[in-house]
């Protein structure tokens, strides 16, 4: 608008200028910024008329423009008056002076505008700076006044909580003494009583001293003791109890504590025996082949022979019966006529039971045979006081009875280990040899025949 205004009154100068008195008067060309209608009357002065009729028409056109500007009434009128004094003071033109005039007026207004419209936009911009800072201090004002809301909301709710709770409770503690005392109209029970009915109805065994714990936090200090509905309902009586429950989980839990750190370390010490065990177990041999079962059948002919001796008033009424037991008596004989060759095959038979990398079955046949062989020196010693008193049936059933016991293990032992199985079940000699070749490691699971690999078990 003030832009607007600067080109009115430069149009209003311009018609003013083309009044006859001024018709020598030129604009150079492209310095005007009047309308299309303006540019139409602005021409060279070589292509002015200077009739009175244009000048007329000029003025008219200025004054028209003049009135369109906007500016208040009375400045217009002032400025006129004191404009027009001053032009005719000094002998100019009144119309030419007055549009002068009122374009420097209009030039004035258009400077108050912009230096109005610049005072606004140094105070707009502290405001549009300022404008995000109090949008935030807004939105915290709300969270805090939304936070606050919240929280209210969240006393009242722990509030009732509370108030719930406590209703629960007393309810209980009602509903407790109500089963205690069997109904709420009973005078009360005593010590005594009330241990046997806490078991019976609340599943909890008192001791006399808990039992008591309770009469105290009641205020039963003084005998008789008696509890009351009262009592039993009250807050001490339950906080009491609620104590006393504790303790008892408490001491229930540090139980299984330590019965499971107990089994821990069990488990522990089985592992830590496991990797010996494993060693143990890789190093046993349990090969159980027709050659082994074939070695381990003829380690027996060893006590066999060892018998032979106790047999010969047996074959003597028994004609050919040294017959059947030929391979025992050849080795018998090679025994009795080779100076110290039962003592060498006493020693061999041990240290080969000892040898770990000799199949478990052929080590326990070896030791079972020595174990059967040393099992004859009490029938030797029985023998020898029979001798003494020169009793021939008592020597010859020892004798007798020396060789069939020795034949009977000797064949049960030879029968079941050529099938490949072990022959543990002579009292007391298959438990000595098992025990002798397993060592330390302790009892060892053979497991199935034909199975290459055992198990010690300790």
């Amino acid at each position: 608008l003030a832009q607007a205004q600067v080109y009115s009154f430069e149009a209003l100068v311009d018609l003013a200028m083309l009044q006859p008195a001024a018709t020598s008067f030129a604009i150079p060309q492209g310095q005007h910024r009047a309308s299309p209608q303006l540019q139409r009357l602005h021409r060279p002065a070589s292509q002015r008329q200077s009739s009175a009729a244009q000048a007329a028409e000029a003025l008219a056109t200025a004054a028209a423009l003049a009135a369109a500007v906007p500016r208040p009434a009375k400045a217009r009128r002032l400025w006129r008056s004191k404009t027009l004094v001053a032009l005719r003071a000094e002998g100019e033109d009144p119309l030419l002076a007055e549009a002068k005039a009122a374009a420097e007026a209009a030039r004035a207004e258009v400077e108050e505008a912009k230096a109005a419209a610049a005072a606004l936009d140094s105070k707009a911009e502290p405001a549009k700076a300022a404008g995000p800072a109090e949008d935030t201090l807004l939105e915290e004002a709300k969270a805090a006044a939304e936070a606050a809301k919240l929280q209210l909301e969240a006393a009242k709710l722990r509030a009732e909580a509370e108030e719930i709770k406590r209703a629960t409770t007393l309810a209980n503690c009602e509903a407790r003494a109500e089963r205690l005392l069997g109904s709420r109209e009973a005078a009360g029970i005593g010590l005594a009583e009330l241990m046997v009915r806490m078991e019976d109805t609340e599943g909890l065994k008192l001791t006399g001293e808990e039992a008591l714990r309770l009469a105290t936090a009641c205020g039963k200090i003084e005998e008789p003791i008696f509890f009351s509905f009262a009592d039993l309902s009250s807050s001490k009586f339950d906080d009491e109890l609620r104590k006393m429950s504790a303790e008892a989980g408490a001491a229930e839990a540090a139980k299984r504590a330590q019965e499971q750190a107990q089994a821990a370390q069990q488990s522990q010490a089985a592992a830590a025996a496991a990797p010996a065990a494993s060693t143990n177990n890789a190093e046993v041999n349990d090969d159980r082949s027709f050659g082994t079962s074939l070695a381990g059948t003829f380690a027996y002919l060893f006590p066999l022979a060892s018998a032979i001796p106790f047999a010969i008033p047996l074959f003597q009424q028994v004609q050919g019966l040294e017959i059947a037991f030929l391979p025992a008596t050849i080795l018998s004989i090679f025994l009795n006529s080779v100076p110290f060759a039962s003592t060498i095959f006493f020693i061999v038979f041990i240290i080969c039971a000892q040898q770990a990398s000799l199949p478990r079955l052929l080590r326990f046949s070896l030791e079972q045979a020595v174990l059967l062989n040393l099992a004859q020196a009490p029938f030797v010693l029985v023998l020898f006081i029979a001798e003494s008193t020169g009793n021939q049936q008592a020597i010859f059933a020892i004798q007798t009875l020396t060789f069939l016991a020795t034949f009977v293990a000797c064949l049960y032992c030879s029968v079941v280990t050529s099938s490949g199985e072990y022959a543990d079940s002579l009292p007391f000699i298959s438990d000595t040899s098992k025990g002798i070749i397993d060592g330390p490691t302790g009892p060892y699971d053979p497991g199935p025949p034909g199975s290459k690999t055992g198990k010690n078990q300790k």
